[in-house]
């Protein structure tokens, strides 16, 4: 695996980083284009946008948007590796420019904001630990921009009984999932409003316990619903979507 460096991307792009302020996603994508995180590199990385919900400096680009709680960010992800390759994270933090390259943290391996101690570790009797409660710290790479789709979750709508209902092909566990997401028993025929809400609910949220095959079916079953229906599907999540269960409407 050759990750490449600040100066090789620089280079394969023709433009230095200095210029990439407020470029994110399109920088990401030259550099995706340009062939440096391809497998032949041993990476297969791809473009990827959402969210950036970390810290942003005072000094930096963004400054206006630290009460916000988010800015619109896009890097590379290699997914193979769970690697987040940002090639502009210095924008946010108001540095000179460098090349972000970390893996993405793992269930149970994210250490406390306050001790920096991993949940396993942390005791709050023990002798080293400098916390009472365990936080993990915040990871800020928000793709598709879940987390916020997740923290403004209404309850399902309740649709009259003289709603126009379409018919909706989920089958099996997909189809008891579906019906808990939506409080309803019978999940055959759905109003367009259903369809919006599910198609608008958090990627981590569909997937639920099931995994990427209930997400892919019900993207499936909300664009067999009616041919414009594939647009209440929020992109990135559309392009998620494809990238990791085969998708095929995308």
């Amino acid at each position: 695996m050759k990750i490449p460096t600040l100066k090789e991307c620089e280079k394969a792009i023709g433009e230095p980083a200095s210029t990439w302020v407020g470029r994110c996603y399109e920088i990401a994508c030259k550099i995706v284009d340009a062939g440096l995180v391809s497998r032949k590199h041993g990476l297969d990385g791809v473009a990827v946008y959402g969210h950036w919900l970390g810290p942003i400096s005072p000094r930096s680009h963004f400054a206006d948007r630290v009460r916000v709680g988010f800015v619109q960010h896009g890097w590379i992800y290699v997914e193979g590796h769970g690697i987040v390759i940002d090639p502009t994270r210095w924008v946010f933090e108001a540095k000179r420019p460098y090349l972000y390259v970390e893996h993405e943290p793992a269930d149970g391996y994210v250490r406390c904001k306050y001790c920096h101690m991993l949940e396993c570790e942390h005791d709050s009797l023990g002798a080293n630990d400098e916390c009472a409660l365990y936080e993990p710290d915040l990871w800020p790479y928000d793709e598709g921009g879940n987390q916020w789709r997740a923290a403004f979750k209404k309850p399902p709508p309740k649709p009259t009984k003289r709603a126009e209902r379409v018919p909706f092909n989920v089958k099996g566990d997909v189809a008891v999932y579906v019906g808990a997401l939506l409080d309803e028993k019978d999940v055959t025929q759905l109003t367009a409003e259903q369809i919006f809400y599910l198609a608008n609910l958090a990627y981590s949220e569909l997937a639920g316990r099931l995994g990427g095959h209930a997400v892919r079916e019900i993207y499936e079953a909300i664009c067999q619903a009616g041919e414009y229906f594939i647009e209440f599907i929020p992109l990135d999540n559309r392009t998620k979507a494809k990238r990791e269960t085969g998708f095929a409407y995308a």
